[in-house]
C-alpha cells in the first residue's frame, strides 16, 4: 500500500461492524462527517470494483476507493438508505405483480450497463437481501463481492460463488457464469416477491409464471439471452396483472370446480331470493335485506378466494405468512359485513 493510500484510509474512522462481520464496517469521514461502507475483500475482487468505478453506472452504490493491500483489497463505497426486499417481505408482505415487475425491470436496466461492458460484469449473487428499495421504490443493487468479469477463454468459473436457491447451475462448476446466470437469479427473485418462496418450492400461479420458468431453466440456452429480452417479456406480462373478472371456480377451467362453483353461486342467489320476512315488512326493506345478504356472501367469496387478487394486495392479508394472511382475509370479510349491515340499518331507519 502506498503512503498516500494509507493517509487516505486514515480519514475513515470505524463506527460499527455491519451484521457482525469483520470484513464490512460503517465508517465516518473525519472531515466531512459523511458515512460510508468499508469492505476488506480478497485481492481477486479488485478488478471487479475497479471496473465498477470505470462504468460509474446508476443503480449501485458509488465506489470511491479501491486500494490493494498485500493479499486483500479495501473498498470504500457509498452508503445507501433503504430496506432490502428481504426486509420488506418480512414486514410488509408480498409485492403486487405491478410492483414486482417494476423492480425486476429496474434491475434489468441496472444490469444492462454491466452485462454490456467490455468485459461484462456478472453479479452472481442477486437475492432479496442484495436489493434495496426506498419509499418511492427506487431500486439499488448492492454487494458485488461475488461478482466476476466474464472471460471468453474459460469454460467454467474458477471460484464457485452464489447463494443456494438463487444461484444458477453453472455457478456450481457446470459452465462459466454469464448474463444468463443473473437472469436465473432475477427469475427466482421475482417468484419470491410474488409468493414468498423460490420456484422449486412454489411457482407463482399467474401470467408471469412462464417468464419465471424460462428465467430459471436449468440449461442457460433455454433462458432469456439478455436482460433486455427479459424486460420486454416482463412488460408484456403486465397485461395479466390486471384483475381477471372470471369468478372463483371458473379461473382454472377444471370442469369439477366449475360445477361446484355453479351450485355454490346458485345457492347464494336462491337463498337471498327466498328469504322470509315478518308480516308487514316494507317491500323496499325486503329487497335491501336480500341485496345486503348477497353482498355479505359475496364478501366471503371475494376475500376468502382472493377474487381479482384483492386479498393479495391489501394490508395483513397480503402477508407471506399463511396464518397471518388467513387472519387478514377474515378481518376484511368481517369489516365488509359490518359495513353492509351498517348500511342496511341506515336504510331500515328511513
Amino acid at each position: 500500500m502506498k503512503v498516500e493510500e494509507e493517509v487516505l484510509l486514515s480519514y475513515y474512522r470505524e463506527v460499527e461492524k455491519i451484521n457482525n462481520r469483520a470484513d464490512i464496517s460503517l465508517v465516518r469521514h473525519v472531515e466531512s462527517g459523511q458515512l460510508f461502507i468499508k469492505k476488506i475483500l480478497p485481492v481477486s475482487s479488485a478488478a471487479v470494483y475497479r471496473k465498477l468505478m470505470e462504468i460509474n453506472a446508476t443503480g449501485i452504490p458509488e465506489i470511491f476507493n479501491v486500494i490493494e493491500d498485500d493479499d486483500s483489497v479495501i473498498v470504500i463505497e457509498e452508503l445507501i438508505n433503504g430496506i432490502t426486499i428481504h426486509e420488506h417481505l418480512e414486514t410488509g408482505g408480498l409485492f403486487s405483480p405491478e410492483q414486482a415487475v417494476d423492480i425486476i425491470c429496474s434491475l434489468c436496466r441496472i444490469l444492462r450497463n454491466f452485462h454490456n461492458s467490455k468485459p461484462p460484469v456478472i453479479h452472481r449473487d442477486i437475492k432479496p437481501s442484495n436489493v434495496l428499495i426506498d419509499a418511492e421504490y427506487n431500486v439499488t443493487l448492492i454487494d458485488f463481492d461475488a461478482s466476476k468479469l466474464f472471460d471468453k477463454g474459460k469454460s467454467k468459473d474458477t471460484v464457485l460463488m452464489g447463494t443456494a436457491a438463487f444461484a444458477a447451475p453453472e455457478q456450481f462448476g457446470y459452465s462459466q457464469s454469464d448474463a444468463r446466470t443473473d437472469i436465473y437469479a432475477l427469475g427466482a427473485l421475482l417468484n419470491v416477491m410474488l409468493t414468498g418462496s423460490v420456484p422449486s418450492e412454489k411457482l407463482f400461479d399467474g401470467g408471469c409464471s412462464s417468464v419465471i420458468r424460462k428465467c430459471t431453466a436449468m440449461d442457460p440456452d433455454d433462458r432469456y439471452p439478455t436482460v433486455d429480452s427479459l424486460m420486454k417479456s416482463l412488460l408484456k406480462s403486465l397485461k395479466w396483472s390486471a384483475p381477471k373478472l372470471t369468478p372463483p371456480g371458473f379461473r382454472t377451467g377444471k370442469v369439477w370446480k366449475m360445477i361446484v362453483a355453479s351450485f355454490g353461486y346458485a345457492g347464494i342467489i336462491l337463498s337471498c331470493c327466498w328469504m322470509t320476512f315478518e308480516a308487514g315488512t316494507p317491500e323496499y326493506l325486503k329487497w335491501a335485506s336480500r341485496i345486503a345478504a348477497f353482498l355479505c356472501m359475496s364478501a366471503i367469496v371475494i376475500f376468502a378466494l382472493d377474487y381479482c387478487s384483492l386479498s393479495s394486495r391489501l394490508p395483513v392479508s397480503r402477508s407471506s405468512n399463511i396464518f397471518i394472511s388467513c387472519l387478514g382475509r377474515l378481518l376484511w370479510i368481517c369489516l365488509s359485513i359490518i359495513l353492509v349491515l351498517g348500511l342496511l340499518t341506515t336504510v331500515g331507519n328511513f
